[in-house]
């Protein structure tokens, strides 16, 4: 196995892991919001439900990417339009993943801070992530093509990650009622 078919291994294992746990993270979020008893916070969190499954989803493009990478590695049908190419369907799911990153994130916190599990001020956060999100995806076919306009991205991937962070440890430390 070459380096570079290790290192592409090594990206690609965790992904079913991590994908299984958001998933019981999001389905155990959803079962809390619906027992709160908040509608509003409960379609909210069927938004996010909703854009948590996308991300999962999208994000196996990714990977498949990286297989189609790794197995073509050496091979003389892998041409380098076709190494090319493989790569911009890469970054074009990448940038699409930030839309949907945006939408689970408007979501879980607009849910979330209903219900008291983020911080109030995650409701302004989470639509800011959104609109970031939906910015930061519209021009995919000229970032993909090397143009920039993707660093907007880190404000809905970084509020993304803060609100997993606080969600599932409060979840944890405040049993539900």
């Amino acid at each position: 196995m070459s380096d570079n078919h290790a290192a592409l291994a090594a990206s690609v294992a965790p992904v079913p892991i991590t994908g299984f746990c958001l998933m019981l993270f999001v389905t155990g979020f959803v079962r809390r919001v619906r027992r709160s008893g908040n509608a509003d916070a409960t379609f909210l969190s069927h938004v996010g439900a909703l854009g948590a499954i996308l991300i999962v989803a999208m994000f196996s493009i990714v990977v498949v990417c990286r297989l189609t990478l790794s197995a073509m590695d050496g091979s003389p049908a892998m041409t380098p339009e076709l190494y090319e190419l493989v790569w911009h369907i890469e970054a074009a799911a990448f940038m699409i993943n930030v839309g949907l990153i945006g939408i689970a994130l408007f979501g879980v916190g607009g849910a979330a801070a209903r219900i008291g599990l983020a911080p109030r001020w995650y409701k302004h956060l989470s639509i800011v992530g959104l609109v970031l999100g939906i910015i930061a995806a519209t021009p995919s076919s000229a970032v993909v093509n090397g143009a920039d306009g993707w660093q907007i991205a880190f404000v809905p991937f970084l509020s993304w990650l803060l609100l997993l962070a606080i969600v599932g440890t409060r979840m944890v430390r405040q049993p539900a009622s």
